[in-house]
């Protein structure tokens, strides 16, 4: 597999010809109660061609105002891709939008979509960002990626270490002393699509 950036002008239908969006969608979460829960809802998630034309087109306006926009790609065809945007969101400007993380049906469970994630956590953090928000994190996922975040910042100090930045999704790991914590932030959503 061949990580690296999409550049803008390389943005359009043709580069998904061979990305294959069907995902069989069980559990969403939702936000009820003022609390964010885990229930049943079953759909097949698939992109339209409309879709698509969205999609290319909001990867075009964050490639141009300076966003993130990674792939995944295997003889040169995408296989998966993670966008962030580059504005910065919260009282302190600590998080930043990572507005899509997918993977091809035929190339889920080969850890592509942990090396995407890994790559815009890397990007975030030389922007000076603290934490991610985001609606497009599976219900399985929140832990995995706090834990990898955790990895990625072991050592460092660029967000230091205030009252509202220590809290981890798993306290136990043993980088969590000396780690920036993620704390993920969803968006309300009715539905929140899941990457593979």
């Amino acid at each position: 597999m061949n990580y690296r950036i999409i550049e803008e002008h390389k943005i359009d239908r043709a580069l998904f010809r061979g990305f294959n969006r069907r995902q069989e969608v069980t559990l969403c979460r939702r936000r009820k109660g003022g609390e964010w829960v885990i229930e049943p809802d079953p759909f097949v998630d698939d992109w339209s061609e409309e879709d698509y034309r969205e999609l290319t087109g909001h990867m075009k306006d964050l490639s141009l105002r300076g966003g993130f926009v990674y792939g995944a790609m295997q003889s040169n065809v995408l296989k998966g891709f993670v966008t962030v945007d580059a504005k910065a969101l919260g009282p302190d400007n600590e998080y930043l939008d990572l507005r899509d993380l997918f993977v091809s049906a035929d190339a889920r469970g080969q850890g592509i979509g942990r090396e995407l994630f890994r790559a815009a956590a890397q990007w975030a953090r030389s922007k000076g960002a603290c934490n991610f928000t985001s609606r497009h994190i599976r219900p399985s996922k929140p832990r995995r990626f706090a834990r990898l975040w955790a990895a990625l910042t072991r050592n460092t100090s660029a967000c230091g270490t205030s009252k509202k930045n220590r809290t981890t999704a798993n306290s136990n790991t043993p980088s969590s002393q000396t780690a920036t914590p993620m704390r993920l932030h969803y968006k309300p959503s009715a539905r929140l699509e899941p990457p593979a």
